[in-house]
């Protein structure tokens, strides 16, 4: 969990948008085109970084995944 702005925050999960997107035989083009971002912020979502969050939704949608399932599971 990450803390932004004194709120906790899950974190994504790069590999989960990674199976997401190729349980799909998606590109990342395909992927960007489809949720209307760019290549280079699927890109960065897949490596770790994460510029926009508003993206998720979008990337969940298109490869018909929920939203949730794209980040890291909560450690006990």
């Amino acid at each position: 969990m990450l803390k932004v702005g004194g709120i906790l925050m899950k974190k994504l999960d790069p590999k989960k948008i990674i199976e997401a997107r190729e349980k799909k035989k998606l590109s990342r083009l395909d992927l960007a085109y489809l949720a209307g971002t760019s290549v280079t912020t699927i890109y960065n979502y897949e490596t770790g970084k994460t510029p926009d969050n508003n993206i998720i939704p979008r990337i969940a949608s298109v490869c018909e995944v929920a939203i949730d399932s794209l980040y890291c599971e909560e450690s006990k």
